[in-house]
């Protein structure tokens, strides 16, 4: 079974970006296996030494959705005013802050509808979603430590302008 047609779309957007040469392309997308879009991102990672940043941009034109780069966020007293740090830990959910009735949060996985759902009965709110590396993400809900530097509101109305 040849690649889902997003993760074929991952896979041309690589291309168009120069990060794959046509005939890689076309290796990739006819692959008869099926294949997850974890094996899929093994395979650019580790087979054709695609950087993770370029992977998340590609995915992210694929899903039309803004891309932010989290590895630098910073978690701070208002990161968890919204949404309790267990349920983000659980569910890879990371609450990068409010604007008027939205809350911006960045996922890994925008399939999961589901957790969208949850944010928005939680919080009473719209949410806009932002597309972020799983292992910036579970990074930054790996740390217990409050700082006040990294991610900041502006990069956040910035990235959300882009949508």
């Amino acid at each position: 079974m040849p690649l889902a047609r997003i993760q074929a779309s991952i896979v041309r957007n690589l291309f168009e970006m120069g990060q794959l040469s046509e005939s890689q392309c076309q290796t990739i997308i006819s692959v008869d296996e099926e294949v997850s879009g974890v094996d899929l991102e093994t395979l650019l990672f580790k087979e054709y030494k695609i950087a993770p940043f370029q992977v998340l941009m590609a995915k992210a034109r694929a899903f039309k959705l803004p891309p932010i780069n989290i590895k630098s966020f910073a978690i701070n007293e208002a990161t968890y005013a919204n949404l309790e740090q267990g349920f983000c830990r659980e569910n890879l959910v990371l609450p990068l802050g409010t604007v008027g009735d939205f809350i911006v949060i960045a996922v890994s996985n925008p399939f999961d509808l589901k957790v969208i759902n949850k944010v928005n009965k939680m919080t009473g709110m719209r949410v806009s979603v932002l597309l972020g590396l799983e292992s910036a993400i579970k990074n930054v809900l790996g740390s217990d430590e409050m700082t006040h530097y990294g991610v900041g509101f502006e990069d956040v109305v910035e990235a959300l302008e882009e949508d």
